[in-house]
């Protein structure tokens, strides 16, 4: 009887653990514990603001500017039928994506917490480091205009502060 009893004990933690397992998957854990972050509603809660906003203020101009290398939504380029030209632009795409994909929005495919997404992001485009210099002399209109960069800017600093306000709390606790 007992063993039966320690069974059915084993049985509701191991349940337990999973319940546990599947609310934190489903309420943006890993990205909240890659940012430092205690999982839970408020982090997902900040979470889908920063997304709406950069869907609502941001992915509109990146998506015609960027999206050919950091999007695995991308056309092929008139000059990509030069010679050599496939396997360059091909070469150029997989490293672009390794190291930034907006296919799907905001939180970016990349290894960076999402923080440390907008503030890469942020200082790329500070720093004029994107496009490089050969992709905007080949696309005309390529580069983000002083209004995109303003309203990125924004969406930046108003995302990141976003953000923190959670980190500000845990390390109040």
């Amino acid at each position: 009887m007992a063993a039966k009893a320690a069974a059915v004990r084993r049985m509701g933690l191991r349940a337990a653990g999973l319940l546990l397992s599947v609310w934190l998957c489903a309420s943006g854990s890993r990205a909240a514990y890659a940012a430092g972050e205690a999982p839970g509603p408020s982090w997902t809660t900040r979470l889908d603001l920063v997304q709406r906003r950069f869907e609502e203020r941001v992915r509109p101009f990146l998506s015609s500017k960027c999206y050919d290398c950091h999007s695995s939504r991308s056309w092929t380029p008139w000059y990509s039928f030069l010679p050599g030209g496939a396997a360059g632009i091909e070469k150029e795409r997989a490293e672009a994506l390794a190291r930034l994909d907006f296919t799907n929005g905001f939180p970016f495919g990349s290894p960076l917490a999402p923080i440390d997404q907008i503030e890469k992001l942020r200082d790329v485009v500070a720093g004029r480091e994107m496009p490089p210099p050969w992709y905007w002399a080949l696309t005309p209109g390529s580069t983000l205009t002083e209004l995109e960069e303003t309203a990125l800017f924004e969406w930046a600093t108003e995302a990141a502060e976003i953000l923190r306000e959670g980190r500000a709390r845990k390390s109040k606790r």
